[in-house]
């Protein structure tokens, strides 16, 4: 992790990378995801949105690997 923290906890912009995983770039609140933010995996799939205590909540587009992509309105991660 690379970004903001408060006592220790990620807070604020910042980056999680794992070494063979997905990645979170965005805001953080009391160390989930929560804000604006990116998530990328492996294979190419990426959601760029909103977040909301770690799962994806409101207006984000998913996009395929293909370079599908899906417009539209999340609710606790669905």
């Amino acid at each position: 992790y690379v970004g903001q923290t408060v006592s220790g906890r990620r807070e604020g912009l910042g980056i999680l990378q794992f070494a063979e995983g997905p990645a979170f770039q965005g805001e953080w609140k009391e160390d989930v995801p929560c804000g604006a933010g990116v998530e990328r995996y492996t294979d190419g799939t990426k959601y760029s949105g909103f977040f909301l205590e770690g799962m994806r909540d409101g207006l984000g587009i998913f996009t395929l690997p293909n370079k599908i992509c899906y417009l539209g309105c999340w609710k606790g991660g669905k």
